[in-house]
């Protein structure tokens, strides 16, 4: 078996290979791939990866698209046969990309219907950056970590159903197409059938199958997991009501979900995959929305005050005008978030991901930010008095008019960030000593 954690040791060896489903080469017209997906995203929506050395290639005719053959070292996910093809396109407009021979390789890709397990297709899609990169590392390590540690216990104890029944729990969580069998299994048992039922509707109810899942709640009886996936199935029908009663909507799946103008205080979104949020003007004060990923999200002016929004993971997500006092954000990633007038005082996290997101007259005041990443983001006019940026990134951000008065700036880094003649910073601090550079250089003397 190969040492899949020593290949992500390998420094940079993901951020050269690394192939994202954001746009696919064997459809797209242009290489257009978008802000890029969340780590977690990633990893849920690549039906297949795996490890393995690249040991032949063949350029088609046209020069258009290259087969490569390997030999599989590991299967991190999904189905994939020994000795499979991964075909990629080469033109740039359709995010070429080429493996090198003979090198460990960790491949994501999506399978081919008609092949059989040994035919894959792969996008070369580049927009992640650096430190996305990083996360995608540390997230496929720790999800190998558990994978090792589950499978060994099913090794010692084949029969025993809390081990079948983690292992099936597992693969729901990566989105592993081998969920199903192991929970269709798991159902055919006397011990466990309901938790087996139970895992084949949410299931269902992930690829929007309403008859399947309806068959699968029914076998699994009354009780309050039911219940709730029963609520879960009415909603994606089309049925709202639920949302007037139902305030638990952990685990919740599905394409759209609007909860404009509504009281929502206190719901639990927690590990909820949204791919349209609409929560326009919502009360959504102490939500909870832990490990959600949203493909898309629109917020505006919602009253977030007190919410945890720890590890949330979202695209396309609008936050201008929102109340975010007192927010939680560890691990937050708000890269290209709109939060214009937002106001996030108090707000506490560490390594939450602000890069190019638009916080221009937001209001910051007193956050604890340790570690923040607001590189290239927008904080003109934004208040950040009194504020906690210790270790933060904020090199190229534009500062322009805004107040860092009273912030904690120790180890943060301003390289190139701009600032202009109402741009505030702490007491002793200049922008000068910072590395900061002004909004119109022939005009740098501020009186």
């Amino acid at each position: 078996m190969i040492d899949v954690m020593a290949v992500l040791m390998r420094r940079g060896l993901v951020a050269s290979i690394l192939l994202l489903l954001l746009c696919s080469g064997k459809a797209a017209l242009a290489c257009s791939c978008g802000a890029p997906w969340p780590a977690q995203a990633v990893l849920e929506r690549t039906p297949v990866i795996f490890t393995g050395v690249a040991v032949a290639e063949v350029i088609d005719a046209a020069g258009s698209s290259v087969a490569t053959r390997f030999a599989v070292s590991e299967r991190i996910k999904g189905e994939v046969g020994d000795a499979p093809v991964v075909i990629t396109q080469l033109q740039s407009s359709m995010c070429g990309f080429r493996f090198r021979l003979n090198v460990t390789t960790i491949v994501w890709a999506d399978p081919d219907p008609e092949s059989a397990l040994q035919r894959f297709w792969a996008g070369g899609c580049r927009g992640p950056s650096s430190l996305q990169h990083e996360q995608l590392d540390a997230l496929l390590a720790a999800t190998l970590r558990e994978a090792t540690r589950l499978q060994a216990a099913l090794a010692a104890a084949p029969d025993d159903p809390a081990s079948q029944l983690a292992w099936a729990r597992y693969l729901e969580r990566i989105h592993d197409a081998r969920a199903d069998r192991v929970y269709a299994a798991i159902a055919a048992t006397q011990s466990d059938a309901v938790a087996g039922h139970l895992g084949l509707a949410r299931l269902a109810l992930r690829r929007r199958a309403v008859a399947e899942a309806g068959t699968a709640l029914a076998a699994a009886g009354t009780g309050p997991e039911t219940a709730k996936l029963l609520d879960m199935l009415r909603l994606v029908e089309g049925d709202v009501a639920p949302l007037g009663t139902r305030r638990d909507w952990q685990g919740l799946e599905i394409e759209r979900l609007d909860l404009s103008g509504r009281d929502f205080r206190r719901a639990d979104l927690r590990d909820a995959r949204v791919a349209n949020f609409t929560a326009q003007g919502a009360d959504l004060r102490d939500a909870r929305f832990e490990g959600s990923v949203f493909y898309g999200a629109d917020l505006k002016g919602a009253d977030l005050r007190g919410v945890s929004l720890a590890q949330l993971a979202a695209t396309n997500l609008d936050l201008s005008d929102t109340r975010l006092d007192g927010a939680r954000l560890s691990e937050v990633s708000l890269a290209g978030a709109r939060l214009a007038g937002a106001n996030l005082s108090r707000a506490t996290g560490e390594g939450v991901d602000f890069r190019r997101a638009n916080l221009r007259q937001a209001v910051l005041r007193q956050a604890r930010l340790p570690g923040a990443q607001f590189r290239e983001a927008n904080l003109a006019g934004a208040d950040l008095s009194g504020a906690g940026l210790v270790g933060a990134n904020l090199d190229w951000a534009n500062l322009a008019g805004a107040n860092l008065s009273g912030a904690t700036i120790r180890g943060a880094s301003f390289e190139l960030a701009i600032y202009d003649c109402s741009t505030r910073l702490p007491a002793g601090v200049t922008a000068a000593g910072l590395g900061m550079v002004h909004a119109t250089p022939n005009k740098s003397t501020c009186r």
